[in-house]
């Protein structure tokens, strides 16, 4: 098949997209937590961490409310940020030392139940701020609606995202006074696991008002985003490298033409 100059550089463009809406599209973690002891970093501590996680039951409505078991305001709990320093902007540096603090994590809609597993959607936010009662800086607060809790016996997970088919309702959505261009982040998720959960994972009411059983818990967490370190200005290295095949694979073309062309 003969190739025109013409198309070969729109191969060369369609190459170096590519290059670039695949390392773009990946999301990783922009935050992790670890919940502090009674040793102090930078000064924060807890007096108790186990368990730091409860629920609680409002009789009748079918609703159940996450909050943190720390010392601080509200039952904020002391944690250690960790953040890749790509995203924050230099005035901070790993690790952080802030307050967890989940506001208005409520369920909505009945819990289901099926091979021994419980199923709840709930909404709300979580905060990581440098003050406990939430008036610092804000590290990173994650505000979603449908996410996911699901789980038997002594562990569960809270998962929440973009909309999905089954969930065209699911939305997160981030703020930050420190990440950089936050604003511009896609593909936000979160997951935050829970273990030790005592007592085992059951259920109140029934039918419309079925919903979680309180209980309390460890856990860990992890929030996801793709985020543009440079805005969407500057490829990234393996962009660049795709982007130079890309390149000389047109050079040696032309180059194998214009020989032929001579001979």
């Amino acid at each position: 098949m003969f190739i025109t100059r013409r198309n070969a550089f729109l191969s060369l463009a369609a190459i170096v997209l590519a290059f670039g809406n695949t390392c773009s599209s990946n999301a990783a973690a922009i935050l992790n937590y670890t919940i502090l002891g009674t040793t102090p970093v930078h000064g924060l501590t807890n007096s108790n961490t186990t368990p730091w996680v409860s629920t609680a039951n409002s009789p009748g409505t079918g609703s159940t409310s996450f909050t943190t078991s720390g010392d601080g305001s509200g039952g904020a709990i002391a944690v250690s940020i960790s953040m890749p320093g790509i995203i924050i902007s230099n005035t901070y540096a790993n690790p952080l030392a802030g307050y967890m603090l989940f506001n208005n994590f409520v369920s909505h809609g009945a819990a289901g139940y099926s091979y021994g597993a419980y199923q709840q959607y709930f909404s709300g936010s979580i905060m990581f701020n440098s003050k406990a009662d939430g008036t610092g800086i804000n590290y990173l607060t994650a505000t979603f609606t449908d996410s996911l809790f699901g789980g038997q016996g002594t562990t569960a997970n809270v998962s929440g995202g973009t909309p999905t088919v089954g969930t065209p309702t699911r939305s997160l959505t981030y703020t930050s006074d420190i990440i950089q261009h936050i604003a511009t982040a896609t593909l936000p998720g979160f997951s935050l696991t829970l273990n030790n959960i005592n007592p085992p994972l059951s259920s109140v009411g029934a039918g419309s008002t079925l919903t979680v059983g309180s209980f309390v818990a460890n856990g860990t967490g992890q929030f996801d985003a793709s985020v543009d370190p440079a805005n969407n200005s500057t490829p990234e290295p393996s962009t660049l490298a795709g982007a130079g095949l890309a390149v000389a694979v047109a050079i040696g073309f032309f180059r194998r033409r214009r020989s032929a062309q001579v001979a």
